[in-house]
């Protein structure tokens, strides 16, 4: 009659000082099954059950929002209750049970009442797993206690009493219009280990600019694929709850290759970021040197080239990939960007941008002409001045080729020299955007020592121009390489 609205005057609201009194007085334990009284009287293990009596609570708390307002009774009415726990002094959250074999719906529950999220179906699936795998190596049943331990921990949630790999120190937002298009900037800073990196990245949302950020500035290999934010009742505070999706290859929502990441904050902007942070940080643990520093060098050369490709207008033949890849390691340690990177390698490789009109390194193209010769074997005349070393030369050399009378005419400042690739780019662009220009690329080798390779890059107008360019900066490197001291850099560049 109770479960029916039937009032049978009797009072059930505090049955468990009457359960511990009979236990006390009898040494006889009420069994777990016993009605009202039994300790497992309401508990729903099956995950099924869980998620039905999940949806009825929350279903039930739309009806009686309904009820209060056209003044009728408040029924309960809900899967697998038929009482209300509260009515015997008890509540569903007390009575869930989680195991290997329990579902989402009970476990999505704890985090809503206790933490005040509501998880999207994909992050129930996600936490999840997680749940299950605890259970089954603790070989034993979880409290809702537990659940929002394990929850925090997954998370790298507020009250977590493990390290995150990474954590946001501070955040800006702001946003502007560029060409008509909608921009959202991050300007942050977050924490690894005891270091502290400030990000700066760009994007269409600002999930999309806190990655972007990351990528560029720590080699955080990872694609946006989901990001949403809604509000959330943080226990009488206004808070807002975001989360984000991220995965190691792009548009690609496998779980094994995908991470969610939670964050929950009064400003919605900073909980998109915690969010993404979060996702991050169970990518790399609690010890990120060794995820973060391999994914930095093996993608910020791909990254670098992309920037010398779109602002600089270089297309490096395939040769020259090792040595961008070799370039990259050092400042990547360092955590520059793939712009700044860019611009050292142009600053170190290239002789023709305007940006970098001649390396910095005393090294000048002033002037040439080249006549033939005639004869039995056809030969070219070479006379040039450079500027090497700060001092100017002339040169005057003959040979089969421009490069080979060049390096002829170079030997007795900068060592023989042999040439061992030449490439030459038709017109795409010049270095900083603007007219057309041939791009050679020139890969020299030490006769002192044949394992002292380096490359140069000449862009210009004319043909012949951008091959001396790029023979010299070539030439002046390997000498360079060949000369130093086996503890420099192998680059013989210092970043």
């Amino acid at each position: 009659m109770y479960t029916q609205g039937v009032p049978c005057g009797l009072d059930f609201s505090n049955i468990q000082s009457t359960i511990d009194l009979v236990t006390e007085l009898t040494s006889i334990p009420v069994h777990p099954r016993h009605p009202y009284a039994g300790e497992l009287i309401f508990t729903a293990f099956s995950g099924q059950h869980q998620d039905g009596i999940k949806k009825g609570l929350e279903a039930q708390v739309a009806r009686h929002a309904v009820a209060k307002t056209t003044g009728q009774p408040l029924l309960w009415d809900v899967p697998y209750l038929p009482l209300d726990p509260a009515d015997i002094g008890r509540t569903y959250e007390a009575v869930i049970r989680v195991n290997s074999q329990s579902g989402k719906g009970g476990i999505a529950y704890v985090v809503k009442e206790r933490l005040k999220i509501d998880l999207p179906r994909a992050v129930q699936q996600d936490f999840y797993r997680v749940v299950q795998e605890q259970t089954e190596r603790r070989g034993c049943e979880m409290s809702p206690e537990d659940i929002v331990a394990v929850f925090r921990e997954t998370y790298h949630f507020p009250g977590s009493h493990s390290h995150a790999g990474m954590s946001l120190a501070d955040c800006v937002v702001s946003e502007r219009m560029q060409d008509g298009t909608h921009i959202v900037v991050f300007e942050g800073a977050v924490v690894i280990g005891d270091t502290t990196y400030v990000l700066h990245g760009e994007g269409a949302s600002l999930a999309s600019a806190v990655v972007e950020a990351l990528h560029t500035r720590l080699g955080v290999s990872r694609y946006l694929v989901e990001a949403h934010t809604s509000a959330a009742d943080g226990g009488g505070v206004s808070a807002f709850t975001s989360f984000v999706l991220l995965s190691e290859r792009e548009e690609e929502r496998s779980p094994v290759l995908c991470t969610w990441g939670v964050g929950m904050d009064p400003s919605a902007p900073r909980s998109t970021v915690l969010a993404v942070v979060s996702a991050v940080s169970r990518t790399i643990g609690s010890s990120p040197t060794g995820s973060l520093v391999p994914a930095t060098t093996i993608m910020s050369w791909k990254d670098v080239m992309r920037v010398l490709q779109t602002d600089y207008r270089l297309h490096l033949p395939d040769g020259m990939h090792d040595t961008l890849s070799n370039f990259c390691v050092d400042g990547s340690a360092r955590c520059m960007s793939a712009a700044q990177l860019a611009a050292r390698f142009i600053a170190h490789y290239c002789y023709g941008s305007s940006k970098e009109p001649s390396p910095c390194r005393g090294m000048q193209l002033c002037s040439f002409s080249i006549t033939s010769q005639t004869g039995p074997v056809r030969a070219l005349q070479l006379d040039a001045t450079i500027e090497l070393h700060g001092a100017q030369k002339s040169l005057s050399c003959t040979g089969a080729d421009v490069v080979s009378c060049f390096l002829s005419a170079v030997s007795d400042d900068l060592g023989a020299l042999q040439v061992r690739e030449v490439v030459v780019s038709p017109p795409t662009g010049r270095p900083d955007g603007s007219g057309a220009g041939y791009a050679s690329f020139v890969r020299l080798a030490s006769l002192t020592d044949g394992s002292h390779e380096a490359w140069g890059i000449g862009v210009d107008t004319d043909i012949t121009t951008s091959m001396l360019k790029a023979t010299l900066v070539s030439a002046v490197n390997a000498s360079t390489v060949a000369q130093a001291p086996s503890s420099e850099s192998p680059l013989g560049v210092v970043i």
